[in-house]
């Protein structure tokens, strides 16, 4: 039983394909590989990092909730100041 590897170079002399072409098609097709690799953990760092803004405002929500009630108090703190020194 043959190797996969001594199939594969019967093959390519079936097809009288050089060595040295067949070298270059793979290392082409290997660097497009890894392009598309890097590309995709470009992606993926992206949509984590989305993600992760996305989290960090919906726990934010509580703060600004908090922020909202702070601002409404002091509006009427000063609205009781104003109707307080109107009656001055």
């Amino acid at each position: 039983m043959s190797s996969p590897m001594s199939l594969l170079w019967l093959y390519i002399d079936f097809k009288n394909m050089s060595a040295g072409l067949f070298q270059n098609w793979l290392n082409t097709r290997w660097a497009d590989m890894q392009n598309w690799e890097e590309q995709s953990q470009g992606s993926v760092y992206t949509v984590e990092y989305a993600c992760s803004a996305v989290k960090s405002m919906t726990f934010s929500s509580v703060h600004f909730k908090s922020i909202d009630g702070l601002l409404k108090q002091a509006i009427n703190l000063k609205h009781q100041l104003n109707t307080v020194q109107s009656r001055r």
